[in-house]
């Protein structure tokens, strides 16, 4: 999992299934129970606090091994809103979520169906492709025993019950605090409609390499979308099952390239920007045991180019190859292998280059993956405002938001 600091509280919410998965849905049903817990917590701790959101979350009804290109737009569509309420209720509680010392939430996509205790009717532990996300089931999620000091539960029939099965998991437990949280009232809105079946979503298809690219400075909430669906498309891409190696390719921006960008003295290196990438996406997906963390790490030159490379194998066996780059194609020009990208709303028109230039050297085009663009427009939040900055909606999904923010605290901090 994630390299941790003992300076850190590290906290588990567990959310049971909704009837319903509509933006408007999980803001009634889930609002007043992380309005308490964030409130609470950051109220009561001195140093940072990393919470793991298991949002319970079945795409394809009682279906784990899935076929991720199908279910990807509900898929983003619902983790999205997830990560929007979220950024929205540290706005109206003024809690910060992207520099040192703020609230790091990161939303584990939890297969389970309530009053279900094994998803997956044939459920197999041992085997190393298992103990990976961004989708676990409750075993999974049980058998890593991270270091959680608390464990919160909504308190309702659904909450008791998914606690119960955890707990019932977990095996000898830790000494984990258990802590349960009011549900507010159940949403009754209308599901929104599975995935039409069309383009590269109405056949079943399989990916072992997949490309995402951007500058990941302070990452935020709308980085975490992007780089836990682009994992989502390797989603049972098993080595066991197929001989191939699934590789996760992440072109970040090289620092010569980021001279121009508002408040640069903030910028996080490339180093570090990597670094923080590395950090969530094993938080997301390595659930290995303690003890049995089988994780390695290779700096690699890339031929024909000075840009800078490192490789984190996963036990199963696949890649994560983060990849300076210098241009907006990376890897995917360079790559034939490469299969899929994914961008988002604002990034849609770099996709149609990458495939541009593809079919110019005679490639196979790539399928494009779009997610949503969080923004503060629409129902959400009362303090987003350019008069109170370190309140904005924006602090909490835009990095130049950040790093201006950043300024002003040293700014504060120098004047008084």
């Amino acid at each position: 999992m994630a390299s941790e600091e003992l300076s850190s509280k590290y906290l588990l919410l567990l959310l049971p299934q909704l009837s319903s998965l509509t933006a408007s849905a999980v803001e009634k049903s889930y609002g007043p129970v992380l309005s308490a817990l964030l409130s609470g917590i950051s109220k009561s701790s001195n140093g940072a606090i990393v919470l793991d959101v298991a949002f319970s979350f079945v795409a394809t009804g009682q279906r784990y091994d899935f076929p991720p290109n199908q279910v990807f737009v509900k898929t983003q569509r619902v983790l999205a809103s997830v990560y929007r309420f979220i950024s929205v209720v540290c706005t109206d509680l003024s809690i910060g979520v992207g520099l040192e010392g703020d609230v790091d939430i990161r939303v584990l996509l939890l297969a389970y169906q309530n009053g279900h205790k094994h998803l997956d009717p044939n459920p197999d532990p041992n085997e190393s492709h298992s103990l990976e996300g961004p989708v676990v089931d409750l075993a999974t999620l049980a058998a890593s025993k991270r270091s959680w000091e608390c464990i919160y539960s909504v308190d309702s029939e659904d909450g008791n019950i998914l606690l119960t099965n955890f707990l019932s998991l977990v095996g000898p437990p830790p000494s984990w605090k258990v802590q349960k949280v009011r549900l507010g009232d159940v949403a009754s809105c209308p599901d929104e409609p599975l995935d039409e079946a069309s383009g590269i979503q109405s056949i079943e298809k399989r990916y072992f390499n997949v490309a995402v690219g951007g500058t990941f400075d302070h990452l935020h909430v709308g980085h975490k979308l992007l780089l836990t669906m682009t994992a989502f498309l390797l989603q049972n891409g098993s080595v066991h099952k197929v001989g191939q190696i699934p590789k996760l390719v992440i072109g970040i921006t090289g620092d010569e390239l980021l001279k121009k960008k508002d408040y640069r003295e903030f910028l996080q290196s490339w180093d570090q920007r990597q670094q923080k990438v590395i950090d969530f996406l094993l938080a997301v997906l390595d659930f290995s045991p303690p003890g049995k963390q089988n994780i390695s790490r290779l700096s690699k030159s890339i031929p024909g180019s000075t840009a800078r490379a490192i490789d984190t194998i996963m036990p199963s066996g696949m890649i994560i190859e983060c990849v300076e780059i210098f241009d907006a194609f990376g890897p995917t020009i360079t790559d034939e292998s490469v299969s899929a990208l994914v961008v988002s709303a604002e990034t849609r028109m770099g996709g149609r280059a990458v495939n541009s230039q593809r079919r110019d050297q005679g490639w196979q085009e790539l399928d494009v993956f779009e997610v949503n663009v969080l923004d503060g427009d629409g129902e959400g939040s009362q303090n987003d405002s350019q008069d109170n900055p370190a309140n904005s909606f924006a602090s909490k999904i835009s990095s130049t938001a950040i790093r201006r923010l950043q300024k002003q605290r040293v700014d504060s901090t120098a004047s008084s």
